[in-house]
C-alpha cells in the first residue's frame, strides 16, 4: 500500500518562467535567450541550487564570469522579482489537498537555492500541506546523483 507520494517542484507543483520576468524588464526575444542561459543554465545556477554559493555570491561569479554582460546582468539580477517568475501550478494545491486528504504523507524533492526556496515557501500554498522535504541546497547535492538518496542504486 502507497502511503507517501514524492514530488519535484520546478516544472511540477511550481512553475519557472524566467521568460515573463526579462520580458517585462524590457528585453526583446533574442537577450531573453541569451540572458536566460548565462544566468539560469549557468554553472553559478547549479552551484548556488546545491548549496556551494550563496545568493550573493552567485551572482557576483556570473558577474565576474560574463564582464561583456555584467551591467545587464546586474540590473537583471538586482532587480529579480519572483513574482514574474515562479508560479504555483493552477492545480498544484487542491491535487495535493486530496492526496493528503486521502491520507498520504506527501514529501518534496528539489534542485532549489536558499534564496528561491525562501520566496517559494512564503508564497505558495502548497508548503502548508509537506510532511517533509529534502532540498538541494540543504542537503549540498543535486538529485539525480545516487548520495542524495543512497538506499537507491
Amino acid at each position: 500500500m502507497i502511503k507517501n507520494i514524492i514530488f519535484d517542484l520546478g516544472g511540477v507543483l511550481i512553475d519557472f518562467f524566467p521568460e515573463i520576468y526579462l520580458k517585462h524588464i524590457g528585453l526583446n526575444e533574442e537577450e531573453i535567450k541569451l540572458y536566460k542561459k548565462m544566468i539560469w543554465s549557468s554553472k553559478e545556477w547549479y552551484l548556488g541550487n546545491r548549496g556551494d554559493l550563496s545568493y550573493p555570491e552567485i551572482l557576483e561569479e556570473i558577474y565576474k564570469n560574463n564582464p561583456t554582460y555584467s551591467k545587464k546582468l546586474r540590473y537583471i539580477l538586482e532587480n529579480k522579482n519572483n513574482d514574474y517568475i515562479l508560479f504555483e501550478a493552477s492545480f498544484a494545491y487542491d491535487y495535493l489537498l486530496s492526496l493528503k486528504n486521502k491520507g498520504y504523507n506527501l514529501y518534496f524533492l528539489s534542485n532549489v537555492n536558499k534564496f528561491d526556496l525562501k520566496y517559494d515557501q512564503e508564497h505558495f500554498k502548497i508548503f502548508d500541506l509537506v510532511d517533509g522535504a529534502v532540498y538541494s541546497a540543504e542537503v549540498r547535492i543535486c538529485k539525480a546523483r545516487k548520495r542524495m538518496l543512497p538506499n537507491i542504486a
